[in-house]
């Protein structure tokens, strides 16, 4: 048998880690085509059309509170000169 020398176990073990990568990499592709996707839930489209309504009142609101506390302002400031 031929003497590897310090090179040739070098490239022993590199090839060894390469091989034992791709196997690992080969088995774990494997392994996720076989796996079930997980199921999505059923959106109920009536419940987020009352959610996005309710938000859409309750930021009208709020934008019509802070335009009245603004306007209440320049009011107040108006009235100290």
């Amino acid at each position: 048998m031929k003497d590897w020398g310090f090179d040739g176990v070098i490239i022993f073990f590199v090839g060894t880690a390469v091989a034992v990568t791709l196997f690992l990499g080969v088995v774990t592709a494997i392994k996720k085509s076989f796996k079930v996707a997980p199921s999505t839930p059923r959106l109920d489209s009536s419940q987020m059309l009352r959610e996005q309504k309710r938000r859409t009142q309750d930021i009208n609101r709020q934008h019509q509170k802070l335009i009245r506390d603004q306007q209440q302002k320049l009011r107040d400031s108006r009235n100290k000169r």
